[in-house]
């Protein structure tokens, strides 16, 4: 570059940053009330306090300051907006100039290659951001490193991946933007053309997901599954790769729509007349493009509407018929509003008329090959061939857990993403009987429910005359592709091929979370406790612990569906890792320093897993005998002579017929029994709680009474009670004697 080039470049740059001064002025305000004043009142509320020379305490505050670091200057955090904010911003207003014929005459008259100033308000631009958040993120991090944060090679290293993350993030908005203007001749129409290419693909994805989560029966989308990621990727919006990528790959995929958009957005400048200033969208493809999809949605989304508030299904002659007049008057509407905007006349509304039916069809087609399923979904049992592996779990969690997810620790909820992530299930013969036996019950309640439609005794009886289970499969693909269903087991599956797959270490050591638990106890400090069921808790040694889970690990070796159906769950063994608080760690608690702690005094539970015990598991309880946490009372109940009284409630539900239980709306009613005869009548029909193994591993609770929970108090020893119930049909005259309420 000569110094002549390089001195009308510079110049040209100081031109640019002139007519930006007012956008300057603004990205700065903005970013030092984000980077400066609300991040400093953030970090300071976790940062210094008075008391914090206690070494548990401080870092105890350092792990919440890294955490406030982290949500404002990491990427899919704060900053994250404020980078999609500044590329939408800069690139709306880049080439503003166009759409003025004067101002269009006078730009490209200069003696000056249209790709050279292309490029140069590009550059102005991104100068302009570079500028504007390298000083925001040095200004925080210095603030964070005043009020104490731990500014170590970890924290800098997610602090510099957000800023990179962000910035192609930026560059893609950015490039999406002046895409959008150079096909504008008018500065709101730009606008809105930029909102439409960034989200329209987020809006399709959303409607496709939304029509698969309702009219599928075995379709359990969420997160990047609801958005359809590992079916197609990413085409057009940066904002969706927000939702779904991670590592290296968001910076490609940013920077390859960046690329893409900055090419096409020279070519239609390159190709900017005078003439384009003032219409709303220069090309006729770009119309029909904006037009088609909006329309097209507009009538599934009003379509849908309006099946929703008539409460009609689309299976149904009334259905599809408020399905046909929602997706004319989405169609219309939508139709109606893009001819005014192109032609800036609002006598334009009915012009091609004609092709509202036409949007209406495409929406309703669309509709139909859902709720029909033209494409298999709710029969999709892959080619064993094409399989990699798989993993299965029951839907709403297994025991008592917490789950730890790439360092990350999570409640129950979690129990389903934990096995995606551990559980590498062979994909044999029997996983395939499960995985197609699965499918076929749960679309036959689909095909159950559109025949009981609108008769509510029969779609009770649905909703409460099984006890299946709810099961979530992921299918591993060779191709690096997964999927995800939601399946129904039938109780009365055949053992054999259950007990094939529930059988193997595969399964069972990420069912009950064995694999991580070596990494989940050096998590954190504290010591170990063990609590049986009704037994109290007792402090152990990392040897008796390690005694226990070898007691454990032998009686799992024989656990399988058979077990888990056939044997009673006698209670549940509780490890809690637990910690003693400070004078000063306690005193954190009035600014919710340890509000994710569960509170006992000066104790603090740092997590919980629990281990459900079978009458089978005579290793778990020999440990437990010999450890004093396993009371006689698990299996042998009270003997009369101790029982104070028994409280027994009895809830609003009534039996209708083959397993069928109708649950009421009426309150519950509550009894006692004290007299020793009926207490001993009593006891010798108890189980072990429905509600103390409700959601186990597999367990069937087919057996027992729903209606009825006993609480048996002993003398002197209110406080404790034991929680027992009853089989079903095995319920004692004396305790029906003793309800009050018609059923």
């Amino acid at each position: 570059m000569t110094l002549k080039t390089s001195s009308k470049t510079k110049s040209t740059q100081g031109f640019i940053f002139r007519n930006r001064l007012w956008l300057i002025s603004l990205f700065t305000l903005i970013s030092f009330l984000s980077y400066v004043v609300f991040f400093w009142f953030s970090v300071y509320d976790h940062g210094y306090q008075p008391d914090a020379s206690d070494v548990g305490y401080a870092r105890r505050l350092a792990g919440q300051l890294r955490t406030t670091v982290t949500f404002w200057l990491s990427y899919q955090s704060f900053s994250t907006i404020i980078a999609c904010i500044y590329g939408f911003m800069l690139g709306v207003t880049s080439f503003n100039y166009l759409y003025k014929s004067k101002t269009v005459d006078f730009y490209f008259s200069m003696p000056k290659m249209k790709m050279a100033y292309f490029c140069e308000v590009c550059v102005n631009s991104v100068l302009i951001y570079t500028i504007v958040s390298t000083a925001s993120y040095f200004v925080s991090t210095l603030i964070a490193k005043a009020v104490g944060a731990p500014v170590d090679g970890a924290l800098l290293g997610v602090i510099v991946d957000g800023y990179l993350a962000n910035f192609f993030l930026f560059l893609s908005v950015y490039a999406i933007c002046i895409l959008a203007q150079t096909l504008c001749g008018h500065t709101f129409i730009a606008i809105m053309l930029s909102g439409y290419f960034l989200v329209i693909e987020l809006a399709i994805r959303g409607t496709i997901g939304s029509l698969a989560s309702v009219c599928f029966q075995t379709a359990d989308l969420y997160g990047r599954y609801f958005l359809g990621h590992n079916i197609l990727p990413v085409l057009t919006s940066p904002l969706y790769n927000i939702f779904t990528a991670q590592g290296a790959s968001l910076y490609v995929k940013d920077a390859l729509i960046a690329a893409v958009a900055f090419v096409l957005a020279y070519i239609s400048y390159k190709h900017y007349k005078g003439e384009f200033a003032g219409k709303a969208v220069v090309y006729k493809g770009v119309r029909y493009l904006v037009k088609i999809s909006l329309s097209c949605l507009a009538a599934i989304w009003i379509a849908y509407f309006f099946l929703s508030l008539s409460e009609q299904v689309i299976y149904s002659t009334a259905g599809m018929v408020f399905a046909l007049l929602g997706a004319l008057l989405g169609a219309a509407i939508i139709s109606g509003i893009s001819e005014i905007v192109f032609a800036f006349d609002i006598r334009a509304m009915f012009k091609r008329f004609w092709q509202i039916p036409m949007f209406a069809a495409a929406g309703l087609i669309l509709i139909f090959s859902f709720s029909f399923d033209w494409y298999g979904y709710d029969s999709f049992v892959p080619d064993a061939k094409k399989v990699e592996d798989c993993a299965m779990a029951i839907s709403g969690g297994e025991a008592n857990s917490q789950y730890i997810i790439n360092g990350d620790t999570f409640e129950n909820s979690y129990a389903t993403a934990y096995a995606e992530e551990y559980m590498h299930l062979p994909y044999t013969k029997e996983m395939q009987e499960i995985a197609a036996t699965g499918m076929e019950r749960r679309t036959a309640y689909k095909n159950s429910l559109m025949d009981f439609r609108g008769n509510p005794t029969s779609e009770t009886e649905i909703d409460y005359c099984n006890y299946d289970y709810d099961v979530i499969i992921m299918y591993r693909m060779k191709n690096g592709k997964t999927y995800r269903r939601r399946i129904t087991v039938p109780c009365d599956m055949n053992k054999g091929t259950l007990n094939a797959v529930l059988g193997s270490d595969e399964y069972k050591q990420v069912s009950f979370t064995l694999n991580t638990m070596d990494e989940l106890r050096n998590m954190t400090d504290g010591y170990n406790c063990l609590e049986f069921y009704d037994s109290i808790n007792k402090d152990i040694s990392d040897e008796s612990l390690d005694a226990f889970f070898a007691a454990y690990q032998k009686d799992l070796q024989h656990w399988n569906f058979s077990v888990a159906t056939d044997d009673f769950i006698l209670g549940e063994v509780y490890y809690t890792k637990r910690k003693l608080l400070s004078a000063s760690e306690m005193a954190a608690l009035a600014y919710g320093e340890y509000y994710e702690y569960m509170m006992d005094e000066n104790e603090a539970i740092q997590f919980q897993q629990g281990f459900p015990v079978y009458e089978s598991f005579t290793n778990t309880i020999a440990y437990l005998e010999e450890n004093g946490l396993y009371s006689t009372y698990m299996v042998k109940l009270p003997a009369v002579e101790d029982i104070a009284y028994l409280e027994i409630q009895k809830d609003d539900i009534t039996f209708i017929s083959d397993g069928a239980w109708n649950w009421g709306d009426g309150e519950s009613e509550q009894f006692y029994i004290s007299d020793p005869e009926e207490i001993e009548e009593t006891l010798g029909t108890l189980v072990p709680s429905i509600g103390k193994t409700y959601t186990y591993h597999w367990h069937n609770t087919s057996g027992y009474d729903p209606r009825y929970s006993v609480y048996i108090y002993l003398y002197g020893n209110d406080d404790i009670c034991y929680e027992r119930s009853f089989l079903k049909e095995k319920v004692p005259n004396v305790v029906e004697q003793y309800s009050t309420n018609a059923y």
